[in-house]
């Protein structure tokens, strides 16, 4: 099963520091235009707007002291929910706190934080935090092509190499 890629855009149109968030998430239980649920093996954000400076634990999401809440659903290739929730430092008040939530409930709590249906915030402190309401309509997911697995290409080999080389060559000579 090959990893989908999917690039995230969020619309950070509320709080202090607003402006967009983007990111990269890596869902390994689902292959190309499949279906499945399950965890993240990687959220990374890729940029976020200039107030934020830099996250205490960095820009890998998915490496952040606490994860909370990691849960994906993809349906024919579409992302369709989601509730992921992390947070650095172990205390959001001094921490970095992200949330993305399309479901009806909560997305899980840590400390006095709540992830509520609905909510995409990051937040780095009470001062500095953006954050839309939009649930899944405030999220969007763009699935990237999957590389090609080694083992598909070893399959090939020399002589499936050789074959399409001399089928190439044929089709050059033709022209």
């Amino acid at each position: 099963m090959a990893d989908i890629i999917y690039n995230f855009t969020v619309p950070l149109t509320s709080g202090p520091d607003t402006g967009t968030l983007t990111g990269t998430l890596d869902l390994p239980f689902v292959n190309a235009g499949g279906s499945g649920t399950g965890a993240a093996s990687s959220l990374v954000l890729t940029s976020f707007p200039a107030g934020f400076g830099t996250l205490s634990e960095g820009d890998i999401v998915t490496s952040w002291t606490d994860q909370v809440t990691d849960i994906f659903t993809v349906t024919a290739g579409a992302v369709t929910s989601f509730e992921f929730m992390a947070v650095t430092n172990g205390d959001p008040t001094v921490g970095d706190y992200f949330c993305i939530n399309s479901t009806g409930g909560s997305a899980g709590s840590f400390g006095g934080w709540i992830c509520p249906a609905d909510l995409n915030e990051l937040s780095k402190t009470s001062s500095i935090f953006g954050y839309n309401f939009g649930g899944a309509n405030g999220v969007t997911f763009t699935a990237v092509s999957p590389a090609p697995e080694p083992s598909s290409i070893s399959l090939l080999g020399f002589s499936g190499l050789l074959l399409l080389s001399l089928g190439l060559l044929r089709r050059y000579r033709q022209n």
